[in-house]
This record gives structure tokens, sequence and C-alpha cells, in this order.
């Protein structure tokens, strides 16, 4: 066998023990993403949180075909008894404000209006999180609120 062949299964041995690795699941567990497209859902519907995470990140992801100002779209996370009161009230502030009341105490967390082909991170700061209450994530865009919609939740510790 030759060395580079050999250098080649030795990169991918220790590829493999570090993906299988507790550290590298936990960090990966941390990170999500989210996908939005030219259809009015989110994918996943439902994001679960494992509680080991203080943050959460999480990748917007647009993956339509339509432009932007056909298929913008934003995700915005609240406490699910605020999210109709967050959509209303983003719908007033309008498209320059991102369809988001500013400084609104109510969103936890949010990202920029995007369209095709963008991608955007958001850090969840899960500590600040209630393990008991139930978040949701919309998208704040007028007419999208009722349906684009997702439940956010911490799973108890195992």
């Amino acid at each position: 066998m030759s060395v580079v062949l050999h250098r080649i299964t030795f990169v991918l041995a220790l590829l493999a023990v570090l993906v299988a690795s507790p550290a590298f699941a936990q960090a990966d567990a941390c990170r999500v993403i989210v996908r939005v497209s030219d259809n009015l859902y989110f994918k996943p519907a439902e994001i679960q949180v494992p509680q080991h995470c203080e943050q959460l990140t999480v990748v917007l992801r647009h993956d339509g075909w339509l432009p932007k100002s056909a298929t913008p779209r934003n995700w915005v996370l609240t406490r699910a008894a605020d999210a109709n009161a967050v959509a209303s009230e983003g719908y007033l502030a309008g498209k320059d404000a991102g369809w988001l009341k500013p400084g609104d105490p109510r969103v936890i967390a949010h990202s920029a209006v995007i369209g095709r082909d963008e991608i955007e991170e958001v850090v969840v700061e899960i500590d600040s999180l209630e393990p008991q209450t139930p978040y949701t994530y919309l998208c704040t865009i007028p007419g999208l609120s009722p349906v684009m919609r997702g439940a956010f939740l911490i799973k108890n510790q195992d």
C-alpha cells in the first residue's frame, strides 16, 4: 500500500472517530437548519433543543425559485402566547423595519428578511428561556404568519 493511501485511510479513520465522539454530537445538536422556499411552511415544523445547549444556532436557508420580492421570508422566535401580537405589530412596522416592531421585547431572536439562495444565521440563548414555556417561531411577513409557524421546544434531560 502506498504512503498516500495510508494517509488517506488514517484521515478517514480519524474523521470517523471525531464524528462519533460525544462532543461532536453535542455541538451538532446545538445547530439546526430551517429551510424555507416558495411554499408556506418551515422545514422542520418543530425544533427540539437539547437542554445541554447553551446556545442554538438556527440557520435559515431560502431554497425557493422565485425572487426575494415575491417570496421574502424571516424567522422570529417568541413565546407562543405573544406570536399573534408580534406578527400584528410587525405588519404595522412595515417592510423597512423587517416586518418587526423595533425593539419589541417579546421577540427573543430573529433573522433578517431573506430571499432566494440567501442564508441567515440566528443565535438563540437557550439559558434565557424557560423549559416549560411554549415557544413559537414564525414568519412575520404580512399574510404568512398564520400559516408559517413552528413549535420551539426545550427537551428535558433524559
